[in-house]
């Protein structure tokens, strides 16, 4: 036990909401459920409850470079991982790594920990080289270079100033593979259809729905306010009307969902500014899908996008500007 100490010591550590960092498509894609930023707790002279300290000097390297250091629960190794980091560095305020946690049923209790406050603490798993900083009336080991193995959500993190500052949820729901309904000029009334789907997934009032029924009402829209799951009005860009007693995906209802994300700005009055910018591309990939899929329902090889449409038009004007001038 003594010698897994010492060989594998945790540094506590403190986490904050990521912020500009490109997470898209090392993360996880539509399995990602939340993104943070951990950030290392400032050393004290005396050290943690380890009596180790870390300064900008402290080489940091993961273990395995070319894989993702994964994200534990409280260094249970018995578990799978619930997450990983997307990047680490150490730098004048401490180690900063920008992590993600995946959609497992142990990282959405973890996700619900946080947002309740119950969890708060995180810490590190490292192979370490230490020097010794005599001070007064103790010895603390100085951590010069880390090896990260994992990096721990934790309710008991060595250093008691570690603190949960914030955190982002992901907002897009993942792709459902809907069927499009056939009818291509089926009429869509959004309030009518949401009436339709809300009773499909359950007959209770919704102010008595488990989390069961509203991750069933989720898979009928494209983006909600993961921080706030159990509001009706959290959930924007519905796609899914129940007809004759089965859901399928409208495709008027998908064309204004794309008209939405193609200019989201237009948008914002009607709920689309509690989305952040990553979330808009990662809700039109999702649309994409759909129109690939409608390419096939409706045997029509131009349907695609408003704004790979756009991207055409832009092209095309490019080339007839320069063949234009070209011709001067």
């Amino acid at each position: 036990m003594v010698e897994a100490i010492e060989r594998i010591e945790r540094l506590s550590l403190s986490v904050s909401v990521v912020d500009a960092v490109d997470v898209e498509e090392v993360s996880g894609g539509d399995h990602v459920i939340a993104r943070i930023r951990i950030l290392a707790s400032a050393p004290t002279p005396e050290g943690d409850f380890h009596g180790h300290t870390i300064s900008p000097q402290t080489k940091v390297l993961p273990l395995y470079p070319e894989k993702p250091i994964p994200i534990y629960w409280n260094h249970n190794y018995d578990q799978l991982p619930i997450g990983h980091a997307v990047s680490i560095e150490m730098t004048d305020q401490g180690i900063l790594a920008d992590a993600v946690l995946v959609d497992t049923s142990t990282a959405r209790d973890v996700v619900k920990l946080i947002r309740a406050g119950t969890v708060w603490g995180a810490s590190v798993g490292f192979f370490g080289k230490f020097s010794p900083i005599k001070n007064e009336d103790s010895v603390v080991l100085h951590i010069d270079e880390m090896k990260i193995v994992e990096i721990s959500l934790t309710t008991m993190p060595v250093n008691p100033k570690a603190t949960i500052l914030d955190y982002e949820m992901k907002a897009v729901v993942p792709y459902q593979d809907w069927p499009i309904y056939p009818d291509r000029k089926r009429e869509w009334d959004a309030d009518e259809a949401e009436a339709r789907w809300r009773k499909y997934v359950s007959d209770k009032d919704f102010r008595e729905w488990t989390a069961r029924e509203w991750r069933e009402y989720r898979r009928g829209f494209i983006l909600y306010d993961a921080q706030n799951p159990h509001r009706i009005g959290s959930y924007k860009l519905p796609i899914v009307d129940v007809i004759r007693g089965k859901p399928y995906a409208i495709w008027r209802a998908i064309t204004a969902a794309a008209n939405a994300l193609a200019n989201p700005r237009s948008y914002r009055g009607r709920g689309l500014q509690v989305f952040d910018r990553d979330d808009v591309a990662k809700a039109r990939r999702h649309i994409a899908r759909y129109y690939k899929k409608a390419r096939e329902v409706f045997d029509d090889p131009t349907i695609a996008p408003p704004w790979i449409e756009q991207r055409a038009i832009n092209e095309i004007l490019k080339i007839l500007s320069q063949s234009y001038n070209g011709g001067n």
